[in-house]
């Protein structure tokens, strides 16, 4: 009687605890990170009576947590690469919108300042002309400007939610680490007693580090967890979390780096990351920030070097050479915070030689000791340069017969081995975009003096059409060429007339400050006059060559004008967020499918845990009646005792 009696209070005991966990089940069917727990029974050891052997009971060995590793390790690697693409296009739809809308005028702010410059050359002397374009030049200034500015204030943003990001790591980590101490101390007071609810709040902290940062864990045999992030750096080991760290970039103040430890010892890792809102910020601000900034540097670099190019070719109404309508942040190069010359090598300058072959990437230069190279930061692909020796040394970008960037060494004192520097041709001068001219004069509306034959000209004589021969210099009056017979000539200019030269045709003839040539066979008396300057009247040909700017070819190697260029930076821009909002949406499905999967074994399924309550507590019922039989035997045991 009385095995079976303790065999039914077993039974009771049992179904008791089993009953508490559905109800906590139940009651937890809502709650973010519960893991759905079960009971876990054994039959108790069997006696042996002879005739075979008899159970005597239910055991509880434990209770569980529901859990399949593989479904939960897929989860957390959907969720955080979701939550770096969703970082990602969150910058990105930011940029697009700065760029990708026509709110913020550039295109039709080019568009009026070239239509009004083809306008002046419909009318060179209006004063009201004149205005009107340094008013467009100012409008195309302020709206690239101001483009600028909003990209730099979202660069400024990105870096705050970087520093934000990294301040949650390390606190969930600490987190972590505590909850390791508690798990650790718990688990070892017995084998079938694991802390469930503490197991259950450590997974939704290492759920919700993963949406930051790609971590990778592994499981101690005393329970901790140890997580690992970037190439390998052990984040939390056991009870102990590293904290991560940000600090400037080693070229821009602008841009954080994410660090491993802190201080002279810190790692950093910001090119490791992967995974994680973290990640999403870091990549966004290397590819879409970057390119939009730089591309649309460039294009203010094409706009402000072409039309002060084409400035210097013309005549203003005061009758001088064309000045700078455009003013220009020039391109920046930072030495890295590491170089070991920074006391002794002056800063390096820059300047762009040849627009039509400057790109909007950046540039890493490196001096190795003995030879300097260039690379690019985002590729690591080699770029050439040719070091012209002197004093002071030049280095031009990339090498050939048209680079794009020369670079002007310190005269005094010398770089380091391993000493680096960042090239950025662009990136400051969507900011740096100003109309350096005031007053409507100075527009070169008129061309250059040009060559006629003389009327009474016998001979085949042609003449070219000049050009300065030293820039920036007018010359000064008119330039006469006379032929005093058919193989020699005399130059007048400025009251001064040349002893007899000797003619060759097409040989340049330099004069009054003019490079030209004559060709043909030109007659004993023929003259060729090239005119004074005259920037005053009705003269229109540089203001037509300004306004054909809109559609000239001037960057990619002079085959794509100003307005397309900006357009592919637009298009660029907007293809890279689409394929960014494409790519999370992707993800988000993935991500979805796998939460769901791993829900369908660990979450709480209310239909389930009823059907279990009813099989519980009918087992409940059914264990009370064996007591009640238990009790009956018993006492129908002690009446035939006593009768007998």
């Amino acid at each position: 009687m009385a095995d079976i009696l303790s065999t039914a209070i077993s039974g009771l005991e049992a179904f008791q605890q089993a009953l508490s966990v559905t109800g906590n089940n139940i009651s937890n069917a809502s709650t973010p990170g519960y893991t759905r727990q079960q009971v876990n029974l054994s039959p108790s050891f069997a006696q042996n009576f002879g005739s075979g052997f008899v159970g005597s009971g239910v055991n509880v060995d434990g209770v569980s947590r529901i859990l399949d590793q593989f479904a939960n390790a897929q989860a957390l690697g959907a969720n955080q690469a979701l939550a770096q693409q969703t970082a990602y296009v969150g910058v990105a739809n930011q940029v697009n919108d700065v760029l990708g809308t026509s709110s913020n005028g550039i295109a039709s702010a080019l568009t009026s300042f070239y239509n009004s410059l083809q306008s002046l050359s419909s009318n060179p002397s209006s004063q009201t002309l004149r205005s009107s374009v340094l008013a467009q030049a100012q409008t195309l200034a302020q709206a690239i400007n101001q483009a600028g500015t909003q990209l730099n204030q979202i660069k400024t943003t990105t870096a705050s939610q970087v520093s934000a990001a990294v301040d949650q790591v390390n606190s969930l980590a600490g987190n972590i680490a505590q909850l390791n101490a508690q798990i650790t101390q718990l688990s070892g007071q017995g084998p079938n007693q694991a802390p469930n609810t503490l197991l259950d709040q450590r997974d939704q902290l290492v759920s919700q580090l993963s949406q930051i940062v790609g971590v990778r864990t592994n499981t101690e045999a005393s329970g901790a967890l140890d997580i690992y992030v970037g190439s390998g750096q052990a984040l939390v080991v056991g009870n102990q979390a590293t904290a991560l760290s940000t600090a400037p970039s080693a070229y821009d103040a602008a841009q954080l780096d994410v660090r491993f430890g802190s201080g002279a010892s810190a790692q950093v890792i910001t090119g490791q990351l992967a995974g994680g809102s973290l990640a999403g910020y870091v990549q966004a601000q290397s590819e879409v920030l970057s390119l939009a900034i730089n591309g649309l540097g460039q294009i203010a670099t094409a706009v402000a070097t072409s039309v002060n190019a084409q400035q210097a070719q013309g005549v203003t109404a005061t009758n001088t050479l064309g000045g700078n309508l455009f003013s220009l942040t020039a391109p920046t190069v930072t030495a890295a915070s590491t170089n070991g010359s920074v006391n002794t090598f002056g800063a390096i300058t820059a300047v762009v030689s040849n627009v039509s072959s400057l790109t909007a990437s950046n540039y890493v230069l490196k001096y190795s000791g003995t030879a300097w190279t260039a690379t690019d930061p985002k590729t690591g692909a080699a770029v050439p340069l040719a070091v012209i020796p002197g004093i002071p040394a030049t280095i031009q970008i990339p090498s050939g017969t048209a680079p794009a960037l020369t670079l002007t060494l310190p005269a005094a004192g010398s770089p380091s081995a391993g000493d680096t520097f960042l090239i950025q041709p662009t990136a400051g001068a969507a900011t740096g975009l100003a109309v350096s001219l005031t007053d409507p004069n100075g527009l070169a509306a008129a061309g250059l003096p040009v060559g006629t034959a003389g009327a009474a000209n016998t001979g085949t004589g042609t003449i070219s059409t000049p050009t300065l021969a030293t820039p920036g210099t007018l010359p000064v009056g008119a330039t006469t060429i006379n032929f005093v017979t058919a193989n020699t000539y005399t130059v007048t200019a400025n009251g001064t007339t040349s002893a007899a030269i000797a003619y060759t045709s097409n040989t340049a003839i330099t004069a009054n400050n003019l490079t030209f040539t004559i060709s043909g066979a030109p007659k004993a008396g023929d003259s060729f006059t090239i005119g004074a300057p005259n920037g005053v009247g009705n003269d229109n040909r540089n203001a037509l060559a300004l306004a054909s700017l809109q559609t000239q070819g001037v960057l990619n190697g002079g085959t794509v004008s100003v307005a397309s260029g900006y357009s592919t930076l637009v298009a660029d821009v907007g293809t890279t967020t689409k394929a960014a909002t494409t790519a999370q949406a992707a993800q988000q499905a993935v991500a979805t499918q796998a939460t769901q999967r791993q829900q369908n074994i660990s979450g709480v399924n209310l239909d389930e845990e009823g059907a279990k309550l009813v099989q519980w507590q009918q087992a409940y019922s059914a264990a009370g009646k064996v007591v009640s039989v238990a009790a009956s035997l018993f006492n129908t045991l002690i009446s035939d005792i006593n009768a007998g």
